[in-house]
């Protein structure tokens, strides 16, 4: 705040004196001493406007240059802001395509392990049905090899009968050959061929026979010539399988063709 010029009280009465007479030649000097002082705090006030104004320069140029620098930090803020938004929006958009790529990855990864868990069950489900199938296999191996043993046990004991029952008719079977013209012949290793001459009486060298497979639990005809009937064929190997007696099986087929002739 500019201050203001003081007056003493000289210069009051010089007022006043001046005011209400002509000025002596004591006024005269009263008023140049008056005149000087007053010069004096003038110039003294002029050099304290000029110190204020300098200090209010020096104080605008600051602020100045003081909002000049806070206006160039804070446009440098403002532009480092600006790089660090776009760069973290950069980085935010490559997150997003990596996570959407993870997510993808993810879900074909988990198609892939849903393919091959269901491949797993269905092995798994092979695995049951060939362990069943196994477990069956091996029961029926078992039991075809209780078969197979039952069965060689009866054919052993049916060789044993046949090899006592050879023995028994061995001497039946020479005469059968003797007189009878008998010949056996075996034509496989289960298959045995009777032939029989001297049955008709215009042909005596006139051959007949009839085939018997030994192999099997039980005796079988097989062909024969002449043909027997069907009938006469099952009638003959059910009799021979339930007497299992070879001299009267013969005896019985030789008789059949007899009724041939």
């Amino acid at each position: 705040m500019q201050k203001k010029p003081e007056f003493s009280p000289i210069s009051s009465r010089f007022v006043t004196t001046t005011c209400n007479s002509t000025m002596s030649d004591l006024d005269i000097e009263i008023y140049d001493l008056s005149n000087d002082a007053v010069m004096k705090e003038f110039d003294q006030l002029l050099g304290r406007m000029k110190q204020f104004t300098q200090h209010l320069d020096t104080t605008l140029l600051e602020k100045r240059n003081q909002l000049i620098t806070d206006k160039q930090r804070h446009h440098l803020q403002v532009h480092n802001l600006t790089t660090d938004q776009n760069k973290l929006m950069n980085d935010i958009a490559s997150l997003q395509q990596a996570e959407s790529k993870t997510r993808a990855q993810l879900d074909l990864a988990t198609q892939q392990l849903q393919v091959q868990k269901s491949k797993i069950d269905d092995l798994l489900e092979k695995q049951q049905q060939l362990a069943s199938l196994k477990a069956s296999l091996v029961s029926e191996i078992t039991q075809l090899n209780d078969t197979i043993d039952t069965n060689k046990t009866q054919l052993a004991q049916a060789s044993a009968n046949i090899s006592k029952q050879s023995k028994r008719d061995l001497p039946e079977l020479m005469k059968f050959e003797t007189y009878l013209g008998l010949k056996i012949e075996s034509t496989s290793i289960d298959l045995l061929k009777f032939i029989f001459t001297n049955i008709d009486p215009q042909d005596c060298d006139r051959e007949f026979w009839i085939e018997l497979n030994v192999g099997l639990d039980v005796y079988k005809l097989g062909k024969s010539l002449p043909d027997l009937s069907a009938d006469i064929i099952q009638l003959l190997q059910d009799e021979f399988n339930e007497h299992k007696e070879l001299v009267k099986f013969l005896k019985t087929t030789r008789n059949l063709f007899k009724d041939l002739v």
